[in-house]
């Protein structure tokens, strides 16, 4: 009997131990790849800060901090919601905060935005990257709807087709003797 009672309270004692050990390894979890994607205005639209996405399952979150241009020899901050303009060169400073039990460690996290590794480091769990903002592209013209002649001639286009595919196909079954 005592050697049974041994046994649960050991049993018992790792049971509770492997209860608290996630616990102790999440503090220690190094996140090795961060990614965020925001989208890049075209020239004229406003710029919004806010518009950052993460995956979902990321132990993470992403926010713009800053967003500047060099023009006239001097650099000039934007706010969001400004408008960008055309052919002008910006930088974009996001900074990247872990949840808690995660990590981000500069040397040895890859960060990722918009599908590109930024390479630039500017602070802690900081990446700067650039972008250069393009007229708008024109809209897409509206499809032609094929008018009741056009259907019924690809009716019988498409029926033809399939007639040919069948006769083929019986003709590669028997040794193309027919």
């Amino acid at each position: 009997m005592k050697t049974l009672k041994r046994t649960v309270s050991v049993l018992l004692c790792c049971v509770l131990l492997a209860a608290f050990a996630p616990l102790a390894y999440a503090e220690t979890a190094l996140i090795e790849k961060a990614e965020a994607t925001f989208v890049v205005p075209a020239a004229g639209e406003p710029f919004d800060f806010n518009a950052v996405a993460v995956p979902d399952d990321a132990h993470y979150t992403a926010k713009i901090l800053d967003s500047y241009f060099y023009k006239d020899g001097k650099y000039e901050h934007i706010k969001s919601g400004d408008a960008v303009i055309a052919g002008v060169r910006y930088n974009v400073r996001i900074r990247f905060y872990a949840d808690s039990g995660y990590r981000l460690e500069d040397g040895k996290t890859e960060y990722v935005v918009n599908g590109d590794a930024a390479g630039t480091i500017v602070g802690t769990n900081m990446v700067e990257i650039i972008f250069v903002a393009v007229d708008k592209t024109p809209d897409d013209p509206a499809p032609i709807k094929p008018t009741f002649r056009d259907r019924v001639a690809q009716f019988f286009r498409d029926m033809r087709n399939r007639f040919l595919a069948v006769i083929f196909f019986i003709r590669h079954l028997f040794g193309n003797k027919m």
